[in-house]
């Protein structure tokens, strides 16, 4: 059962093309690398056009920031290493996930400061999802899907004494991909797919506390990501949430 590759090539393309702007700037410009890890706890409800079920979501995430006080290159992710186990129901029964996702953005201040921060980049999300038995909305008893877009950031960043309040929103419009399912012994065809069209929001706000070479924040953070079947302009699925990030980051080159 695979996913459709090609959202993951043009997602790397543009990572790349981000990396390579970042390293073009002059040294002064890139003076701070940092890398870290957070633990992201999300509650939250997934829709589909049948019915709804309440999930809960736990993982960490890998962290890179690199720059200086005016551009900033910064990429976050999960290899596909978040597991979630829905509730039964009559509509989803039981169901395992797998879900990855990486982003990659490149900001630049508006002021001298760094307090107002602009940012555009790319995004991909990956989902594998294994069902214990056929639904009432589909005999497949797995289904996976892939899609990947650009990646628009506001930054605001308020000093607090040593420390910092940062409130980041984050739009994806455009999102695009394919939608498979398979694992049905009775189903013509035996693999499914077609294309869908997604857009996502994520907002959170966090307190920052650098200590020496170490990065503290804490915080919330919001989601809101919704998909379409294009063929038939109907609902996909619709995953709305928030929860607490907890994260730490190490200065490793200053």
């Amino acid at each position: 059962m695979g996913v459709q590759s090609g959202s993951l090539f043009f997602f790397v393309c543009r990572a790349v093309v981000l990396v390579v702007i970042m390293f073009a700037l002059p040294s002064p410009v890139r003076a701070r690398t940092d890398v870290g890890v957070s633990l992201l706890y999300l509650s939250g409800t997934h829709y589909e056009s049948h019915s709804s079920v309440y999930e809960q979501f736990v993982a960490p995430l890998l962290k890179l920031d690199t720059g200086g006080s005016r551009v900033e290159f910064a990429a976050e992710g999960i290899p596909a290493l978040g597991i979630t186990s829905s509730g039964s129901s009559a509509t989803f029964g039981t169901a395992t996930t797998s879900l990855g996702f990486g982003d990659a953005t490149l900001r630049y201040a508006l002021d001298a400061h760094g307090r107002y921060w602009l940012g555009a980049g790319t995004i991909i999300i990956d989902q594998q999802t294994t069902f214990t038995q056929a639904t009432s909305t589909s005999p497949y008893l797995t289904e996976s899907s892939r899609v990947s877009g650009a990646r628009y950031e506001g930054r605001l960043r308020f000093p607090v004494s040593r420390d910092a309040v940062i409130l980041d929103f984050a739009g994806s419009p455009n999102l695009w991909g394919t939608y498979f399912a398979g694992s049905c012994n009775h189903c013509y065809p035996a693999e499914f797919s077609t294309p869908e069209h997604g857009s996502m929001t994520d907002a959170s706000a966090m307190f920052e506390i650098p200590r020496g070479r170490s990065i503290w924040d804490f915080g919330v953070r919001f989601i809101n990501y919704s998909a379409t079947f294009t063929h038939y302009n109907i609902l996909a699925d619709r995953n709305t949430g928030g929860g607490v990030e907890v994260e730490y980051r190490y200065l490793v080159a200053r």
